[in-house]
């Protein structure tokens, strides 16, 4: 048994070690997507190049794991698609074209 605990203990240490390497770095961006006029955009696909994903909420709100320099692409029907590089910044409001 005193063996067994201490592989669980290893694989356990393991495993934490890997996702704190993997998490380190990442932060929350928030913002928000509206068009040109002003008006939020719901539905709008918020996706993390090689990463997290999200859709805008009813006003245009959105929330998504990023690491310094990431590109975030913002896409919805009827809008031209948008790419932004995330220097570091932790809030960004993005406007969509029609």
């Amino acid at each position: 048994m005193n063996r067994f605990l201490k592989l669980l203990l290893a694989m356990l240490t393991a495993v934490l070690t890997a996702v704190s390497a993997w998490a380190q770095g990442s932060y929350a961006l928030q913002g928000v997507v509206r068009d040109n006029e002003g008006n939020p955009v719901p539905g709008a696909a918020v996706m993390v190049r090689g990463g997290d994903n999200a859709i805008t909420d009813l006003d245009g709100n959105f929330t998504v794991r990023v690491k310094s320099g990431d590109t975030v692409d913002f896409s919805c029907l009827g809008y031209g698609d948008t790419s932004v590089a995330i220097p570091g910044q932790t809030v960004i409001d993005v406007v969509m074209h029609i």
